[in-house]
């Protein structure tokens, strides 16, 4: 009977110790990545040459993995971003304000990324929940892909 109870409690917090976001997704233990604009062809480096490309990464963390942050871009909803999840748009080149919103999880926290966005360039930035705060940093290209590859892009809305 021991041996059946440690199994199953190994069982049930494999997915907290490992950080795997597709685990704690189907479980139901974080919340879900969905997105409201168009997502490009994720084979290709651009869809669209006269357009820039972003990506919003937010690798699994245990930290704030029930919260969504809304993700904006110049005050226009581009979706939600569960841990563990991406978010991936064109848009127009020129200035830009990301903001990462997540008010309604811990009392009126926003974060406002400005970049000026360049024709047929990719841009990758990740989106962190402290215990108090919010960050949306940006990142180099080779780090950006990286965390990439860890994040499971948004559920089909």
């Amino acid at each position: 009977m021991r041996t059946l109870t440690i199994v199953c409690l190994f069982a049930l917090l494999t997915p907290f110790w490992t950080g795997c976001a597709s685990t704690t997704r189907a479980m139901g233990l974080c919340a879900a990545t969905t997105q409201h604009v168009r997502l490009p062809d994720q084979t290709k480096p651009n869809e669209d040459d006269s357009k820039a490309r972003i990506y919003v990464v937010r690798p699994y963390n245990y930290v704030g993995c029930a919260v969504t942050f809304r993700i904006l871009e110049n005050r226009n909803y581009i979706g939600e971003i569960g841990s563990g999840g991406y978010l991936c748009w064109e848009t127009n080149p020129g200035k830009a304000t990301l903001t990462l919103d997540a008010t309604s999880a811990i009392g009126g926290n926003t974060w406002n990324t400005d970049l000026i966005l360049r024709t047929g360039t990719v841009y990758y930035l990740q989106a962190k929940m402290g215990f108090t705060d919010l960050t949306l940093k940006v990142l180099d290209p080779e780090e950006g892909k990286r965390l990439l590859k860890m994040c499971l892009p948004p559920e089909k809305k």
